[in-house]
């Protein structure tokens, strides 16, 4: 093969990368402050994004068909750009969206009279899924027995993993955690005016976060619970944000960061569970091909007089 063949064969792979542009940034309110976690994200060539960092800050690659960059964050009012747009600009303001009254109150604490553990974060399975890079997942809890009663917390399974030679594993993941309405069978308006952001090590097995200052009822058609990797801390202790542009490999020698972790999943399905990617479409979710499951995810429920 000839020289001149060979060096046309390389820069035909290389041009995808050389036209990749990571424009980087910071993700502020109206007040310029910084908005933590925000995602970016596009859908030209393949769906993908980025999630910002706890200051705001973000670098996202962008590739020669990109059109249009998408900005979004609970709490706040979407935006999107065109690519032309976006890499004129390093700071990204987002206006905050009216939080309805009913949605989020502060209610004083009242006597607690009976807890029920509802959904599936109590239930034993050798199954485990990886949360992929960009995924949310979301298991439906439904109010079977129309319960009148507050959701005082959220409840997880989280699986830790086997240690594995070819395996570097991150010293923590930062996650987000989600409450939605039930609409049409899927997640709808979020109930809470911001996602939850908790810190877990690799031998953590449950998450149990409280949302009882919010006075959160109920409702008649159920919640779905949600949680996203938004980010991990390495063994050299840097932070970076999933999809982060400015971590150029996952590969460290010959071991493979793992960068989420590991959620056990119930293969009797005894519920829906959906998962979707940066473009927010929801779609059911799938343990191995054709093979649905339900996430281990739950609430606390309680009676409060």
């Amino acid at each position: 093969m000839s020289a001149k063949i060979v060096l046309v064969l390389v820069l035909s792979w290389l041009s995808p990368v050389l036209l990749a542009q990571n424009p980087c940034g910071v993700i502020v309110n109206e007040l310029d402050e910084p908005i933590p976690y925000a995602v970016l994200y596009v859908k030209v060539p393949t769906p993908d994004g980025v999630y910002a960092s706890e200051d705001g800050s973000y670098c996202l690659a962008l590739r020669s068909e990109t059109d249009s960059v998408y900005i979004t964050c609970i709490g706040y009012q979407a935006k999107t750009w065109s690519v032309q747009e976006f890499r004129q600009h390093d700071t990204i303001r987002l206006e905050k969206v009216a939080i309805k009254l009913e949605e989020v109150v502060v209610k004083r604490r009242s006597h607690r009279v009976k807890e029920n553990e509802l959904g599936y974060a109590a239930r034993s399975t050798p199954l485990k899924y990886s949360v992929n890079s960009g995924t949310t997942l979301v298991t439906y809890i439904p109010n079977e027995k129309h319960t009148s009663a507050q959701i005082l917390s959220l409840t997880y399974a989280i699986q830790p993993r086997t240690r594995m030679k070819k395996v570097l594993e991150p010293l923590s993941y930062r996650l987000a955690l989600y409450l939605y309405a039930d609409e049409n069978g899927q997640p709808g308006r979020n109930l809470v005016p911001e996602p939850f952001m908790v810190t877990i090590s690799n031998q953590d097995k449950t998450i149990r976060y409280s949302v009882e200052p919010y006075g959160i009822d109920f409702p008649e058609r159920g919640v779905w619970v949600g949680l996203a990797c938004v980010g991990y801390v390495d063994v050299d202790s840097v932070y970076y944000g999933v999809g982060d542009s400015r971590k150029f490999t996952r590969y460290s020698g010959d071991k493979l960061p793992v960068i989420s972790p590991l959620v056990p999943v119930l293969k009797s399905a005894p519920g829906p569970s959906l998962r979707s990617t940066w473009n927010g479409a929801w779609k059911p979710f799938m343990w191995a091909k054709n093979r649905p499951g339900t996430l281990c995810f739950g609430v606390t429920v309680g009676r409060v007089s």
